[in-house]
């Protein structure tokens, strides 16, 4: 099954920013898409967060090392992401650097059916 998604909105906040960060930011974003699309599980970072199911529910907290624990098992059996950014853009603001971006995401799992959607946030 391959499932392609077009997420409309992204959006990554880095403290301790500088006005002279935009750049490594923006390199930094780079590598992450990249460990997504060539399925380095090490190279991908892997923080707590509060999370919203959309479909509702309980904000719960994300455990990393499940997460990563997850994702190498998903990769060994065969996942494959294409991850594809247009329209970065890093604005920082005092301390803080916000990074957003438009993405089409691919995802082609192990085993399935192709499979088109569409996902808007």
């Amino acid at each position: 099954m391959a499932i392609t998604c077009f997420d409309f909105r992204t959006f990554f906040v880095f403290s301790e920013a500088k006005a002279g960060d935009k750049e490594d930011v923006l390199a930094e974003m780079e590598k992450l898409y990249s460990a997504y699309n060539s399925g380095d599980v090490d190279a991908m970072r892997f923080n707590s967060h509060t999370r919203y199911n959309v479909e509702g529910g309980l904000i719960a907290r994300t455990d990393p090392s499940r997460v990563k624990a997850w994702m190498e098992k998903s990769f060994a059996a065969g996942l494959e992401l294409n991850i594809r950014t247009f329209h970065e853009n890093v604005d920082v603001f005092d301390n803080t650097a916000v990074f957003t971006c438009y993405e089409e995401v691919y995802i082609n799992p192990p085993e399935g059916v192709r499979k088109l959607m569409t996902l808007a946030e």
